[in-house]
């Protein structure tokens, strides 16, 4: 590769990177002000598609290059909870599911590391999306929130409107909505999108009240 190409390829890197910082101290101050308007504490996170960063004594030269890119894909989890380790009718958590690229899977390659400049679509092609989900049990335990209830739960489809399903596998009800990623920049987008959870949220947790009488 000749010198002058090798200049604008980290022309390129470095532009990359200002951006993605200054994408990232947007976007998560926006999603940490919705949490806040909706009166849920942050709970946990992790990347969806790929692993995070290796820690100190993990060898990086072992792992993909797409896990140094954790919130490619990342869900960031809030509750309105009392114990984490006490699951009660009532209590909730809402995901907050951030794809920037949702032709990027981890699963492209048979096993192997997706190439990143030979995937099934062009940048043009894929989406970015935030997803604003909803997780409520209709019944008391004494389990771990994360792991019981959160962790437990299939990935489920969007939809316009509050309509609550219950996880076929758990007692949990869910529901969530989608709304393209660039809808979070425009001008008082995070008070749309806090009344639009807030119903949502509502909504759901009385579905899983409901059940939760039924079964008594």
């Amino acid at each position: 590769m000749a010198n002058m190409e090798t200049d604008e390829l980290f022309t390129q890197v470095r532009t990359a990177h200002r951006l993605l910082a200054a994408f990232y101290q947007r976007l998560l101050p926006s999603i940490e002000q919705i949490a806040k308007g909706l009166d849920v504490d942050f709970y946990t996170w992790s990347p969806k598609e790929f692993g995070r960063p290796a820690q100190l004594s993990t060898n990086p030269f072992d792992r993909w290059g797409w896990d140094m890119l954790p919130a490619l894909s990342t869900y960031y989890v809030f509750k309105h909870v009392e114990d984490n380790n006490k699951v009660r009718v009532g209590e909730y958590l809402v995901e907050f599911l951030v794809e920037t690229d949702t032709v990027v899977k981890s699963d492209l390659a048979n096993g192997a590391e997706p190439d990143a400049l030979n995937l099934p679509q062009n940048v043009g092609d894929a989406k970015s999306t935030l997803k604003i989900s909803v997780y409520a049990p209709c019944e008391n335990s004494e389990s771990n929130w994360h792991h019981n209830v959160w962790n437990e739960c299939e990935n489920h489809p969007a939809c316009e409107t509050p309509e609550p399903i219950k996880d076929p596998d758990t007692a949990v009800v869910y529901c969530g909505f989608e709304v393209p990623l660039a809808d979070l920049m425009k001008d008082g987008a995070v008070d749309v999108l806090i009344a639009r959870a807030q119903e949502f949220i509502d909504i759901t947790v009385e579905q899983a009240k409901s059940l939760s009488l039924e079964s008594v």
